[in-house]
């Protein structure tokens, strides 16, 4: 039996990509700044994590993780339950 997407997204949010050095180095690989300051976009970063995270980790789909997020918790049980609570 796999684990329930929620608990997976959680490991996801806890993983340590900061001390990451193999996904650290990926990321200089695909977004090297030339410019003093310059930075990647919030949803770059997130698609990068998602990509390392998929590939080595546990695969899961990335638009059911945003939607997650952006409710902040796992959806509803039921169908029924979803509708009342909008």
């Amino acid at each position: 039996m796999s684990p329930k997407p929620q608990s997976i997204y959680e490991q996801f949010e806890r993983f340590d990509f900061n001390g990451n050095t193999e996904f650290q180095n990926g990321l200089r690989r695909l977004f090297p700044t030339t410019e003093p300051g310059a930075t990647i976009s919030e949803d770059q970063l997130v698609q990068a994590k998602w990509f390392y995270y998929n590939k080595l980790v546990e695969p899961f789909n990335l638009a059911d993780y945003l939607k997650w997020k952006k409710g902040g918790q796992q959806p509803p049980a039921t169908p029924c339950l979803g509708r009342w609570r909008r």
